[in-house]
């Protein structure tokens, strides 16, 4: 589980990232999404270090990743995000 949720990582190599829902395996809660990816850690606040945090994103990176992230893996992000 090393390379879980691997964002940082990504973004680092210059991958531009995108988020989106992915049900049943993941929430269509967005705020809930945002505290995963900057938090690492499940709604229940476990783990308490979190989970790989040091692949942790800022929320500016994960309402990027939301935004114009999606518009970019459309290739529509010159119109759109």
């Amino acid at each position: 589980l090393k390379n879980y949720w691997a964002y940082r990582n990504m973004i680092d190599e210059g991958v531009n990232i995108c988020c989106g829902t992915d049900l049943p395996l993941d929430t269509a809660n967005i705020p809930l999404s945002i505290y995963f990816a900057v938090g690492r850690m499940f709604p229940d606040g476990k783990p308490e270090a979190g989970f790989n945090k040091e692949q942790a994103l800022s929320i500016a990176e994960v309402l990027r990743a939301w935004t114009i992230g999606g518009q970019y893996v459309n290739f529509d992000d010159q119109r759109l995000g």
